[in-house]
């Protein structure tokens, strides 16, 4: 069963990209997101197959480094938390990897990525790491040369002490390119 579900993200994430270049190739040589991308913003995480666990309150934090205009390499720091009957618990999460970008007009840059990397969850008395594969896509709207809004959206699997956890996240901030 874990297989399938990574092998339709694999396979989603190829479309994704595959959609991003293919309609936004043609513009990509006036993308504003050349050279690096900062980009901050609040993250909201949900554990799915287990409607209960959501984890609202949360952040995520990226740089991309872009040496080829459509190509970018990704780093992100995320950390999603939660407080059920008074128990703290946390995810944080280390990730890297590849974003594909494509203008899609005047203002507007989309991508699609891949990343992989570790998730931690933690809480009083216990914590665990595991393995995490995460693509997603997002929307980078420039409202000046330099600053956008930022829209994101990622699918997470972690495989974590002999278990498979699948997570959607929303990422909702700003981004300065320079």
């Amino acid at each position: 069963m874990t297989r399938v579900i990574f092998l339709k993200a694999i396979v989603c994430a190829g479309l994704l990209i595959g959609f991003t270049l293919g309609t936004g190739v043609a513009a990509s040589a006036q993308s504003p997101v050349a050279g690096t991308t900062v980009s901050a913003g609040y993250s909201y995480l949900h554990e799915l197959g287990n409607p209960g666990v959501t984890y609202g309150t949360g952040f995520a934090g990226s740089v991309a480094w872009t040496p080829v205009h459509t190509v970018s390499l990704v780093g992100e720091l995320g950390a999603n938390f939660r407080n059920p009957a008074g128990v703290s618990q946390q995810l944080f999460a280390a990730l890297g990897g590849v974003s594909l970008a494509g203008q899609m007009g005047p203002h507007l840059v989309a991508f699609a990525q891949g990343l992989v990397g570790l998730e931690r969850y933690s809480e009083v008395g216990f914590s665990e790491n595991g393995l995490a594969i995460q693509p997603g896509v997002g929307v980078h709207w420039f409202f000046t040369p330099n600053l956008a809004v930022r829209g994101q959206a990622d699918y997470r699997w972690v495989h974590a002490g002999g278990d498979s956890f699948n997570e959607l996240r929303f990422v909702a901030g700003l981004a300065f390119a320079f």
